[in-house]
């Protein structure tokens, strides 16, 4: 194909994909969701009578962002070989570090507030830098990176289109579109295209012109060529083409896109007309609706029964008055020429029937039961007759199991992010970057990079180089759910309670830290100063009184005396040892020289004997 069919095809393929989102819009409710969540019933619903409001999708959804996400997360970074050890620490310093000064927590948020209301939500994951030029050099080589960083922030869900036959997106997906809208002005000098606009600033009242302008963009990401195309709304042409940023292709070729999706129901039915999934709220709105059906019903009732009277005007002084009586004036007058309990009597109103309150029980139970939340989760009343510890207890587990799903959820999707920042620090941190380290980092690690002249004592350098190796990447489980003052100190109070059976022991330095952390929990600064204080006192050697003082002296010139004395006695000691010790040898040597005599004697005779028979054969 040729580049004009190329671009006709993508053109025809993002006006279709336009089409298609926006009608997805009216068959999935995503609109009328959202404005569920604000409150705007009326709106969503076109109501043309009054009705209470009782908005549960904001309370299930706030619920569910602070259950599910109210910590940072902690990130592990566990290396896979022994050379891997070090930059595995450096890696998970690096992310958790960069991570909070991001505020990629409040990005996250916002995806699974989104999630719960449209199903699905979207986290781009990406490298950013500012270039600038060197004034006075004109070549290919003046330009500098000025700043360089990461980023992961949260895409709106109808922003990221992909295609059609995708049954697990991303990883299946064939290509990607990540649609934007940027300033006109900006465009155009960007690209040096005669770009228009298709949209204004909301609110742009007082704006210039050229500020208030805006364009759609286009990014498509296609895995087939293995390009990354821009094609601005009004062009003839792609604005922008380049290859696969290399963080994302990995080192047996294969690419990857740069979004992670997070989607509490992984359900996708192709047999449909799309495939996205449906967002939860769809499940139980029907309960949602008929709660504040008979929620208005009550209320309409009592104001019938306080409001429906039957007068006698004949007896009333003045016939204007009843208009104060259907007002219902608050301490209006009303003159009468008789008894006034003649003039007013109550419309008898039949009651609400009582199996309207069951009724109303009975739809709050169907969508606990749907959703997967209690009303207590929630901030509401247990419905219970003893209201026991136990029986509250009994109702969070019923949620638990659901709960701890969804937790697992957060946490892989945050470990998808957090993988996908590692690929671009380690691919483009070319310049020096500073990060605190966070979490445990063993003592040995902290001395190696003292030696190497990367940590000063509160924070460590580190470029790509420092993070390379083979490691895999989580994220502690429970690091993101809540966990208040009263839980985390019923937990240091059970510790400390039990902990003598697994050999945690009063004055140890691990219980020392236990008291430091309760002391911190509650808040309590005086009394952790003077715990600190105290603990000081008690790890430093004790000084000794004058007296005591003397007494080791004393001490001390006796044992200098002892020591005197035994050296004195060793020396005597090893003196008559030596003596003796001459006296054996000499006595020896005189038993040598003794039988060294003796030996030649007897030789000397043996001669002589055997000498004897040849003289007197002589003779």
């Amino acid at each position: 194909m040729t580049k004009q069919e190329i671009f006709e095809k993508w053109k025809s393929r993002i006006s279709h994909k336009k089409i298609e989102m926006d009608s997805l819009d009216s068959i999935k409710g995503w609109s009328r969701y959202k404005k569920y969540y604000r409150n705007d019933y009326d709106e969503a619903l076109n109501l043309k009578i009054p009705v209470i409001k009782i908005n549960d999708v904001y309370s299930y959804v706030r619920t569910a962002v602070s259950s599910l996400f109210a910590r940072n997360p902690r990130i592990r970074v566990n290396p896979k070989r022994t050379q891997d050890i070090i930059p595995a620490h450096v890696t998970e310093c690096a992310v958790n570090y960069y991570w909070n000064i991001k505020k990629i927590k409040h990005q996250i948020k916002k995806c699974i507030k989104e999630a719960k209301l449209v199903g699905y939500s979207w986290v781009k994951v990406g490298y950013e830098t500012d270039i600038e030029k060197v004034d006075g050099v004109e070549s290919e080589t003046n330009e500098f990176i000025k700043n360089e960083d990461v980023f992961a922030v949260y895409v709106p869900h109808d922003e990221i289109w992909y295609d059609s036959d995708a049954q697990d997106p991303p990883y299946d997906c064939r290509w990607m579109i990540h649609k934007y809208t940027k300033s006109t002005e900006i465009l155009r000098n960007k690209y040096n295209e005669k770009i228009q606009a298709n949209r204004e600033v909301k609110n742009s009242q007082g704006m210039k012109e050229e500020d208030r302008e805006l364009t759609d963009v286009y990014e498509i990401w296609d895995k087939d060529s293995g390009k990354i195309k821009v094609y601005i709304e009004g062009l003839d042409k792609f604005a922008e083409e380049k290859d696969w940023l290399d963080c994302f292709v990995d080192e047996n070729g294969r690419l990857e896109f740069p979004f992670v999706m997070l989607i509490f129901d992984e359900y996708i039915d192709l047999g449909e007309d799309n495939n996205l999934p449906d967002p939860e709220i769809r499940a139980f709105e029907p309960q949602i609706l008929e709660n504040m059906k008979l929620r208005s019903l009550q209320m309409e009732h009592i104001k019938r029964y306080n409001r429906m009277l039957v007068v006698d005007k004949t007896k009333l002084v003045d016939e204007t008055q009843m208009e104060a009586i259907k007002r219902g004036d608050i301490a209006g007058l009303i003159e009468a020429n008789t008894d006034p309990s003649t003039v007013f009597a109550p419309v008898p109103y039949p009651p609400v029937q009582m199996d309207a309150y069951a009724v109303g029980s009975l739809i709050a139970q169907d969508k606990d039961q749907i959703s997967g939340q209690s009303s207590v989760e929630r901030g509401g009343a247990a419905q219970t007759k003893t209201r026991t510890l136990g029986e509250l207890q009994q109702i969070q587990a019923g949620t638990a199991g659901r709960l701890a799903e969804q937790q697992d959820i957060v946490e892989e999707f945050t470990a998808n992010i957090a993988r996908k920042m590692i690929k671009v620090m380690r691919t483009y941190f070319d310049m020096p970057k500073f990060a605190r380290i966070s979490g445990s980092v063993s003592q040995s690690v902290v001395d190696i990079m003292k030696q190497q002249g990367k940590f000063d004592g509160f924070s460590f350098k580190f470029t790509k180089e420092d993070i390379q190796g083979e490691y895999d990447i989580d994220v502690v489980p429970g690091s993101t759910v809540p966990l208040d003052t009263a839980v985390r100190t019923q937990k240091i109070l059970e510790m400390a309670r039990y902990g003598q059976a697994f050999g945690l022991a009063p004055g140890t330095m691990a219980s020392i830290q236990l008291g430091k952390n309760l002391m911190e929990e509650n808040e309590m600064k005086e009394v952790s100063i003077a715990y600190d204080m105290d603990v000081d006192n008690m790890l430093k050697p004790k000084q000794p009184t004058p007296q005591e003082q003397l007494k080791m002296q004393q001490q001390q010139l006796n044992l200098a005396k002892s020591q005197k004395s035994l050296q004195v006695a060793d020396n005597r000691m090893a003196s008559n040892e030596q003596s003796t010790m001459k006296k054996k040898i000499d006595n020896m040597r005189s038993m040598q020289g003794t039988a060294y005599n003796l030996d030649n004697t007897k030789k000397a005779v043996d001669i002589q004997k055997s000498m004897q028979p040849q003289e007197k054969a002589k003779k």
